[in-house]
């Protein structure tokens, strides 16, 4: 291989390398296709070298994994099944059943409350065991401790109220589902004296009011007395909150399940049911849309009366729309309070026209489904600009008038490609001086004719105001007809 020939190679290598990256003019990328298969997204990349050559290239993307369902098992273990196949056991975990599973090996130490109606094995509320006994497997009632809260009596009413003399007539209430007969006795656990019961087991027993934390009874003895027994929620104190289960210590996740995120801490102290909430609720924002009657572009000279209007169409999982703030601008034109929960629109109507370019907004502020606040903003413009024109003229210096009678349309920029049709008269284009000169001015073949337009400025009058514009005027006369310029 010669010298002359290594070099010829070497050139031609250089140059299909730089052809093919675009590394001299830039190679634009567009998205060409995204396909899904099988979990798996396959997106296909596509652009064009500085040869007009197109070339594309592919790569895929595997799908995540996702919660497809969390449920507590027999054994009273959270079990969270993941996307790909496997599961995840949090763990036993106090949870609620109306009919408490077959007591088996699997069941052996977890703790279950029994939330159904009351039978001669289970009461409604209470809490149970499973143990292994004498070779039996059996749910036994597991003893209720007062929780934290306040000092209450730690006695519990069960809400039965069979009383042995219960008045025909007198006050029905019903407790925790159930409303008493008028035969039977009172039950009480936890705490009640005996004298209590004894009390309770008088002739006439009346109740005489009835909250969510008390029933009161009037035993009609001598000389009357008014008991009141709690009613409390097993494992709470009086007064205070009791009966959920919480995290011994902080636990951070070192995985994303469900709504919580890896690297999430839950501290100590959460209860089960703020956990299965961070677990399960993901926040999801209201549906809030944004309008003004006119938007967009405009020609100045025009007046628009503006009506703002918020709309919510979707709560998610907000509490309630509060207030909403209406701007012009940066002033604030008016606060309104909502407190709605449910969907709806809202509207603000401007006192004075807009005649000139403005932006108008709208911040909405809404509670969360924990109750706190968000404050999310919108905002909707109208655009005024003034006209530019293109067309023919006969003068190389049209005047005013010649240049205002043109094809116009909004100057939003001031390029622009048109189609000329003349016969011996000079191509013109005029557009506002404040969108800048032009840097070329092209035919349909893409050759460049700048030099062959003469530029001056000019001043006209637009809606009442005096604006400076650019107007390019074709130096020679000429005769064409479907005459392509790009103005740039």
């Amino acid at each position: 291989m010669t010298g002359t020939v290594a070099y010829a190679l070497l050139r031609k290598y250089v140059n299909d390398t730089l052809v093919g990256m675009g590394a001299l003019k830039g190679a634009p990328c567009e998205v060409q296709s995204i396909d899904k298969v099988d979990g798996t997204t396959t997106v296909t990349l596509k652009w064009t070298d500085t040869t007009g050559t197109d070339h594309t290239q592919s790569f895929d993307i595997e799908d995540g994994i996702s919660i497809v369902s969390v449920e507590v098992n027999t054994a009273g273990n959270l079990i969270i099944e993941l996307s790909d196949g496997t599961s995840i056991d949090c763990g036993k975990i106090n949870s609620q059943f109306t009919e408490l599973p077959t007591p088996g090996v699997d069941n052996v130490g977890s703790i279950l409350q029994y939330v159904g109606p009351n039978t001669a094995d289970y009461t409604k509320g209470y809490f149970y065991e499973c143990i292994l006994d004498g070779g039996v497997y059996k749910w036994v009632q597991k003893d209720v401790q007062p929780g934290s809260g306040g000092g209450g009596s730690s006695k519990m009413y069960i809400a039965t109220l069979l009383a042995a003399n219960w008045v025909s007539g007198a006050q029905t209430v019903t407790i925790n589902g159930i409303t008493p007969s008028q035969n039977g006795v009172i039950g009480m656990l936890d705490g009640a004296t005996d004298a209590e019961i004894a009390a309770a087991r008088k002739a006439l027993i009346t109740v005489t009011s009835v909250n969510t934390n008390a029933v009161t009874f009037k035993c009609e003895q001598t000389p009357a007395v008014d008991i009141t027994f709690g009613v409390l929620i097993p494992g709470g104190g009086g007064g205070g909150t009791g009966g959920d289960a919480e995290l011994e210590r902080d636990v951070t996740s070192n995985l994303a399940v469900g709504a919580i995120a890896s690297n999430t801490t839950l501290p100590q102290g959460t209860t089960f049911t703020e956990f299965v909430e961070k677990l399960l609720i993901t926040e999801i924002a209201p549906t809030i849309s944004f309008s003004i009657t006119k938007s967009g572009n405009v020609a100045h000279g025009s007046s628009y009366i503006e009506t703002l209007t918020v709309g919510v169409t979707n709560m998610g999982t907000a509490r309630s729309i509060d207030t909403i703030e209406w701007y012009e601008g940066s002033t604030l034109l008016q606060t309104d309070t909502i407190g709605s929960t449910t969907t709806g629109s809202w509207s603000y109507t401007m006192a004075t026209a807009t005649t000139d370019t403005t932006t108008f907004k709208a911040i909405v502020k809404y509670k969360k489904s924990n109750g706190s606040q968000v404050t999310t903003t919108k905002t909707a413009s109208i655009t005024f600009y003034y006209d530019k024109f293109h067309g023919s003229v006969a003068s190389l210096t049209p005047s005013e008038a010649d240049v205002t009678a043109l094809t116009s349309d909004l100057a939003t920029a001031k390029g622009a490609t048109y189609t000329f049709t003349v016969s011996a008269a000079r191509i013109a284009y005029a557009y506002p001086k404040s969108l800048g000169a032009l840097t070329s001015i092209k035919d349909g073949n893409n050759f460049d004719i700048t030099g062959s337009f003469t530029m001056t400025t000019e001043t006209y009058t637009r809606s009442g105001a005096s604006v400076d514009y650019y107007l390019y005027v074709l130096t020679d006369a000429t005769t064409v007809s479907g005459y392509k310029v790009t103005f740039a």
